[in-house]
């Protein structure tokens, strides 16, 4: 009698549990190196399954969607750690320090969660001084429009865009 693929699963699971932590590593290792070596052909499958199954895709992304909407402190706080653990950078955030506005604090625009590519109005975790990591009291949620606008720039670098609209608008 066929197995559903969903108990196939739970035994496959069941199984590796019982696993020495030795072949767990292994495992993991050969995944990572066949991942690496692979990269190209992973990503290709991996646009066509979207294009193939948009209504999939769509329900998954509603799904995290609902899932961010509900906690956006959690979801933020997660996606963050994962990227500092990447990147080296030091984090010692909690969920509790990570508090969203109503409106943008720099610009005034109302914070909206959208689905998909994040949007101008999008809340975006913004570190005061980059090079300290996301610690406590150098992150902020502010508009992406706003962090994006920040991201390369220095106060000097601002103070000659206002010198120079000053100039231009009121001679």
């Amino acid at each position: 009698m066929p197995q559903s693929e969903t108990e196939r699963l739970r035994k496959r699971r069941e199984y590796k549990r019982w696993l020495p932590e030795e072949r767990k590593e292994r495992e993991r290792q050969k995944r990572t190196r066949y991942a690496q070596s692979h990269q190209a052909d992973i990503n290709r499958k991996a646009r066509q399954y979207r294009k193939d199954h948009p209504e999939i895709v769509h329900a998954r992304d509603k799904k995290k969607h609902e899932k961010t909407r509900q906690n956006p402190a959690k979801e933020c706080w997660r996606q963050t750690r994962k990227r500092a653990r990447a990147d080296g950078i030091p984090f010692e955030l909690e969920i509790s320090d990570i508090i969203y506005p109503e409106t943008c604090p720099i610009l005034g625009i109302p914070l909206v969660h959208h689905i998909g590519k994040a949007q101008n109005d999008s809340p975006s975790l913004d570190r005061l001084i980059p090079s300290k990591g996301y610690v406590k009291g150098n992150c902020f949620i502010i508009s992406k429009k706003a962090n994006v606008m920040k991201q390369d720039n220095t106060l000097e670098d601002f103070e000659k865009i206002i010198t120079y609209i000053k100039e231009r608008l009121m001679p």
